[in-house]
């Protein structure tokens, strides 16, 4: 039904998603290096931990720990009542630092989210297989913080995997596997053959709607993905099927280029607003499909039960002008209006609809508890229920 807001907590503004485990809410605020434990049911703080770097996504939950990446190069293990450290992995025993976004940064940098599978801490430390010794791919030991396993992917000299230009992301698992963008690994971090769990080309921060690039798992595949055993959601960027729709058209402008520079420069109508729902019946084949364009733009999606909840800003008019792509209204530049929408999952069926106060977040959404917590631009974090 229609979600109202139950509490909402103002956090700061480079809030990440929020994750939710038993009466805790978990959240980090990247650019001020800190975690944040709220209580579920009134969104009261309960503790913050300080930490030396940026938090670029949620910590991990698993059993009382709260574990996460850091910018600093560490993976941190709290105490996930009290918010004490247990204990802190260092990737490297030199403090080096790099610039990085106005900020100093190791050069072994760790996204916030790490995997945790069988009692094993996963990540990825570093930049680029082409920077400062490559990708440092480990297996920690979750209740300690001891290394268990260890891989360096490097493309330079100092490592094996000479020509192959590799970038980190935060790793997923099919249970089985790990996936490292399309890098694969076993459970001891060896390469592994084949492709399975979640896939993000672009990696699963990138908030930018590349074309013909995205997430792809549980048979889907689009900017954003929700699978759930047979049946599969994604969040399509229409732009390849309207140029291939279009292409025809555009013999009459007569202009050198390729077709990707001329599709959105002569007229309104060929610039690619909204954006494709659809449902997949995943590898499988059973499950329900359908698709459904609309003039929104979601930027988080959740499955829940049997609804697909959705948070974005309505896409209902081109902003911008053609070939200057200065905004039409310099006083008002994004006049976007945002909100969240809830479908039914068997047949996308609309339910309901709310206004947001700002945008959300990137993929920042949760569910738990019949509630679904959401974080906004503006660095306010919501729980939303019926």
């Amino acid at each position: 039904g229609r979600l109202s807001v139950k509490w909402e907590t103002e956090i700061g503004e480079t809030i990440t998603a929020p994750v939710v485990a038993t009466d805790r809410v978990y959240v980090a605020e990247r650019d001020a290096y800190t975690v944040h434990c709220l209580d579920r049911k009134n969104g009261a703080p309960l503790w913050r931990f300080l930490a030396n770097g940026p938090v670029d996504s949620p910590p991990t939950i698993y059993a009382r720990l709260c574990v996460f990446g850091c910018g600093d190069g560490s993976v941190y293990c709290l105490d996930g009542e009290t918010g004490k450290m247990a204990w802190r992995f260092k990737t490297s025993v030199i403090e080096r630092r790099v610039g990085s976004e106005n900020r100093l940064e190791s050069p072994l940098p760790v996204s916030g989210s790490v995997l945790i599978q069988d009692d094993t801490v996963y990540f990825a430390a570093g930049r680029s297989t082409n920077l400062d010794g490559g990708i440092r791919v480990y297996g920690l030991d979750v209740w300690t913080g001891e290394k268990k396993y260890e891989r360096i992917l490097a493309s330079g000299p100092w490592g094996p995997d000479h020509g192959r230009g590799l970038l980190p992301d935060i790793l997923a698992s099919d249970g089985t596997t790990l996936n490292m963008r399309h890098t694969r690994f076993d459970k001891e971090l060896n390469t592994a053959k084949g492709r399975g769990g979640l896939i993000a080309a672009t990696g699963l921060l990138e908030d930018t709607w590349y074309h013909r690039q995205g997430w792809s798992g549980g048979g889907g595949k689009g900017q954003l993905v929700s699978f759930r055993g047979a049946q599969s959601f994604s969040v399509v960027n229409p732009y390849t099927g309207l140029k291939k729709r279009r292409k025809g058209m555009f013999k009459q402008f007569n202009q050198d280029g390729h077709l990707h520079q001329k599709f959105t420069r002569y007229e309104e109508e060929f610039f690619p607003l909204g954006a494709t729902i659809t449902a997949g019946a995943g590898r499988r084949g059973n499950g329900n499909t359908w698709s459904r364009d609309e003039n929104f733009q979601p930027r988080a999606m959740i499955l829940a039960g049997q609804k697909l909840i959705l948070a974005g800003w309505l896409d209902d008019a081109l902003l911008v002008e053609l070939k200057s792509g200065r905004p039409k209204n310099p006083a008002n530049p994004d006049p976007h209006e945002s909100v969240l929408r809830i479908h039914a999952a068997a047949d996308g069926a609309p339910i309901s609809e709310r206004k947001l106060e700002a945008e959300p977040v990137f993929d920042a959404a949760a569910a738990a508890y019949g509630n679904v917590f959401l974080s906004l631009q503006n660095g306010k974090l919501l729980c939303l229920g019926e």
